[in-house]
């Protein structure tokens, strides 16, 4: 399934290349495919719930509504209530039973009952040191842990871009990951949850220079400590770690794309990628590598075809 500029989602044989289906959805909020492949959820502005927040008490802000489709039936399943959010993120749990959304402007998380459409329990993950907007959000794979990204506002030059862990069963706080110095575009959970990888654009040689660092802006997060256990000499637009977890690919900002061997931290292969900046990653079950760039195109990698890059160790 890929989205494209326009917002609308296309689903595809990964076979063969065909498309199956176009389904019009939105652009600038999250959508989610159910494990089983079956059914599309997206947010979308829900008119008939308008809603004041005391910490802006001039503003009257538009509530939300959960839409799904039945790719099998080709229909639409209206499930799901409107709410007071702004839904920004969401991805369903492994079992496809439950469904989380993160808002975008409080970071409120909510948890659904995919066969109820009720929502089961929430939370949220604000940040309280300073002005905030979800900017990117992934759950673990065994869903015990959410990671969130933070938008600064008001930022000023080399404002530090907050990463945090909290776990999802309490709400709880776990790990503020430090490092971040501009977007974070990407987020990558190992299969078995015990790694998150991080990753933005590498620094500018002005930024290396005022912030005596090297560009590197990669980093690998020991899950459960909050511990970085790796500092890649990279920066990112897109990562993904393969199926069984040896490898993780990350994609720099001029398109190449590059494997790093995760017992050692070290580039195992390298692709030149697309001309233009990949924007997603992602492994399918059959090991190849899927990469999405900026000109709606998505090619298929065979990552056994991957050759270590010269000069590099």
């Amino acid at each position: 399934m890929t989205r494209g500029q326009d917002g609308d989602a296309h689903v595809w044989d990964v076979g063969t290349g065909a498309h199956l289906r176009r389904v019009e959805v939105n652009w600038q909020h999250g959508l989610a495919l159910s494990p089983d492949g079956r059914f599309l959820v997206w947010p979308v502005k829900d008119e008939k719930i308008q809603f004041k927040d005391e910490n802006e008490p001039n503003a009257i802000h538009t509530g939300n509504r959960l839409r799904m489709f039945d790719l099998t039936e080709g229909k639409f399943v209206e499930r799901f209530g409107g709410f007071e959010g702004d839904a920004h993120e969401l991805f369903f749990g492994a079992d496809g039973k439950t469904l989380v959304t993160v808002d975008h402007r409080d970071a409120a998380v909510r948890f659904w009952d995919v066969a109820t459409g009720k929502v089961e329990r929430s939370f949220h993950a604000g940040q309280k040191a300073a002005p905030h907007q979800v900017w990117r959000s992934r759950l673990s794979p065994d869903g015990k842990v959410l990671a969130v990204t933070y938008q600064p506002a008001g930022r000023g030059f080399f404002s530090r871009f907050a990463v945090k862990l909290w776990d999802a069963a309490t709400g709880k706080e776990l790990n503020d990951l430090s490092g971040h110095f501009t977007y974070v575009e990407a987020q990558a959970f190992s299969p078995d949850s015990k790694y998150l990888a991080t990753a933005s654009e590498a620094l500018s040689p002005f930024a290396q220079q005022q912030l005596k660092l090297p560009p590197d802006q990669v980093f690998v997060w020991e899950v459960t400590t909050g511990k970085k256990v790796a500092q890649l000499p990279a920066g990112g637009t897109a990562a993904a770690f393969a199926p069984d977890g040896k490898a993780l690919a990350v994609a720099e900002k001029d398109g190449t794309i590059r494997l790093w061997d995760a017992a050692k931290w070290a580039v195992s292969g390298e692709f030149p990628g697309p001309s233009e900046q990949v924007t997603a990653l992602a492994f399918g079950p059959d090991g190849r590598l899927y990469s999405g760039a900026v000109t709606a195109t998505v090619l298929a990698w065979d990552t056994r075809a991957a050759k270590p890059p010269a000069g590099r160790k």
